[in-house]
């Protein structure tokens, strides 16, 4: 797959290939997590570290948001 394709959720995507991209995001999450435990992060450190990327990416989210806002 080439980048850009098939990156993103839309109103059009089916069923089947939304369990494809939910596949392939778990492949990768894995992946991130062996790299992980290589460098000698335990299970809490990871969930650490889940848990701050996913309050950063809600931070950055409202904040497009709110920036989205501003020039309309």
């Amino acid at each position: 797959m080439r980048h850009g394709e098939g990156t993103f959720v839309g109103n059009s995507v089916s069923h089947d290939q939304l369990n494809g991209q939910r596949d392939q995001f778990f492949d990768e999450l894995k992946q991130l997590a062996r790299q992980g435990r290589m460098l000698g992060i335990d299970a809490a450190g990871l969930h650490a570290l889940l848990d701050d990327a996913l309050t950063l990416s809600q931070n950055q989210d409202t904040a497009t948001d709110t920036s989205a806002g501003e020039t309309q």
